[in-house]
């Protein structure tokens, strides 16, 4: 059954899923434990025109989840959020999830796994951010890691990133690895504020591939918005290719939605005692200079 859209799957024991790697244990750290803060790492991840899908085969498993295990800071929870599409041929049927589902050995590092199954009529990526996103919100995430699910972290980044979030103080920000792209922000790492603030839509609803990056690379303005030089990842597009459709009609709404994003980010500033950050951020969008570019920092 899917309510609203999307549902948590139920129909596996979701076992903590433990890949190789950890710098925890290398450290000869303890597990975290439960008081850590948790941070949700989300992606969506189909198999629509991928012959032939394991476990072996889909980047999901050869990029993203091994490479989380191996860069992941201590003193964090960690969950995986990965959503996929009703009908999918891997991921929506008994053989594909029990392969997910498989434990294997983790040293020294615990990293739970949440499947989210999402009515996607329009086989976008739009609607499994919001499902993904929103689990992560219900689970209590203190932070949000957008990611795709051929996406390959080289470096530890959550220290780094939940720093410079932090540093930014109420309304946050957002920050983002270095990647080719240095125009914007092609992976997004946000407290959960953000959630709040916009009502629980990660992204603006009307926003379904492209733009959600170019979206949330402005919303925030020049001083709120970070690229961590020293935070590297590789994104590997050509593992499976473009599995959608852009919808390229939409690049003319940006700048709306981008003004409409700081005025609410705005709002709830001044409703909590940041007047100054909600002058900045609003002041920046009707001069006309909202941020193209995010800028580049080597964060501790």
């Amino acid at each position: 059954m899917v309510v609203g859209g999307w549902q948590r799957d139920g129909g596996v024991d979701w076992k903590t899923l433990a890949w190789e790697g950890g710098l925890c244990r290398r450290k000869r750290f303890e597990p975290s434990a439960t008081s850590d803060p948790l941070i949700a790492v989300c992606a969506g991840s189909t198999t629509r025109g991928v012959p032939f899908p394991d476990e072996h085969s889909l980047a999901l498993f050869r990029f993203l989840l091994p490479s989380l295990a191996r860069t992941a800071d201590c003193g964090f929870r960690y969950l995986a959020v990965v959503g996929y599409d009703v009908g999918d041929g891997f991921f929506d049927g008994a053989a594909g999830k029990a392969k997910v589902a498989r434990p294997a050995a983790l040293r020294g590092l615990s990293i739970e796994l949440e499947l989210v199954r999402v009515e996607n009529a329009i086989q976008k990526p739009g609607p499994v951010f919001t499902a993904v996103t929103k689990a992560a919100y219900d689970r209590g995430a203190n932070y949000i890691y957008r990611v795709n699910d051929d996406s390959e972290m080289h470096t530890p980044w959550a220290r780094s990133f939940v720093n410079a979030i932090e540093a930014m103080g109420p309304p946050y920000g957002v920050v983002g690895p270095e990647s080719l792209n240095k125009n914007i922000l092609v992976h997004d790492f946000t407290h959960r504020l953000h959630m709040d603030i916009f009502d629980q839509q990660y992204y603006p609803p009307s926003l379904t591939d492209w733009y959600v990056d170019d979206w949330i690379s402005r919303v925030y303005g020049n001083s709120r918005t970070i690229r961590a030089k020293n935070c590297r990842v590789e994104h590997h597009t050509g593992a499976h290719g473009q599995r959608y459709n852009a919808d390229t009609s939409k690049a003319s709404s940006v700048d709306g939605l981008v003004l409409v994003g700081a005025r609410k980010i705005s709002a709830w500033a001044n409703g909590n005692g940041a007047e100054a950050a909600a002058r900045e951020i609003l002041s920046e969008k009707l001069d006309g200079k909202s941020a193209t570019k995010a800028r580049a920092r080597e964060i501790p």
